[in-house]
């Protein structure tokens, strides 16, 4: 199964960097979709995790608006390379709309998801263990 994780916070690099590994050791095909946000670029690199630079961070109204545009291209242009199975993301906005476009599911995981989330599953997704990925339905198991 091909993944794609988009990742636009240095948060999300520790959220999913076992996940990753876990994935691949499942035989996997796992991308990494990046924006460069503090140190985002740099924990990627440190963990060993390939990736693809979409965006960088943008501080005013103007420039994020501009950069709107041009992240979705790019992460657009990534999905049709890829024909991802399954795009994750936290809080990405871009892949649910992309999927629907280019047939593929989506997961977006939000603040208030993962608060509401129990310590013993939080603690699952973070170690990347006892996370199933199964293939008849594209579905990541958070339920206990």
């Amino acid at each position: 199964m091909k993944i794609i994780l988009g990742i636009g916070h240095p948060a999300d690099v520790h959220l999913f960097k076992n996940f990753i590994q876990e994935m691949k050791n499942q035989g996997h095909e796992v991308f990494v979709a990046a924006r460069e946000k503090e140190i985002t670029y740099f924990l990627l690199d440190k963990f060993d995790i390939p990736y693809h630079r979409i965006s960088s961070h943008q501080k005013t109204v103007f420039k994020k608006n501009i950069d709107f545009f041009i992240r979705w291209f790019r992460t657009f242009k990534l999905c049709k390379r890829i024909k991802p199975d399954i795009a994750i993301g936290v809080g990405d906005f871009y892949l649910p709309q992309i999927g629907k476009l280019a047939g593929f599911s989506t997961i977006v995981i939000t603040a208030r998801m993962w608060n509401n989330a129990s310590s013993s599953v939080r603690d699952r997704v973070e170690t990347g263990f006892d996370i199933p990925i199964q293939n008849t339905s594209h579905l990541i198991s958070l339920a206990e």
